[in-house]
């Protein structure tokens, strides 16, 4: 909880993925974007959503992934987007 008890700006997207993987929702499904794919961990990555990162890892989610118009995977895009 942040001040005045308000909850954490993405604890509510943070609680809705876990629910979906802890249900058996599939952790590398290919998101579709029209010209390109990518899986919910370089997703998650290229949006610096450590949590939904972590969680992903933890149910499985395959960490060599990677975005299939440029190839980035999720270790080139946390190093590319550090700072941002």
């Amino acid at each position: 909880m942040q001040a005045h008890g308000l909850p954490k700006r993405n604890q509510n997207k943070d609680d809705e993925q876990q629910i979906l993987l802890e249900n058996g929702a599939d952790p590398n499904v290919d998101i579709n974007h029209g010209y390109y794919r990518d899986t919910p961990l370089v997703l998650a990555t290229s949006r610096g959503s450590l949590g939904i990162m972590r969680m992903l890892i933890q149910h499985k989610a395959e960490v060599t992934s990677h975005r299939s118009d440029n190839l980035s995977s999720p270790l080139h895009l946390m190093v590319t987007n550090r700072g941002k």
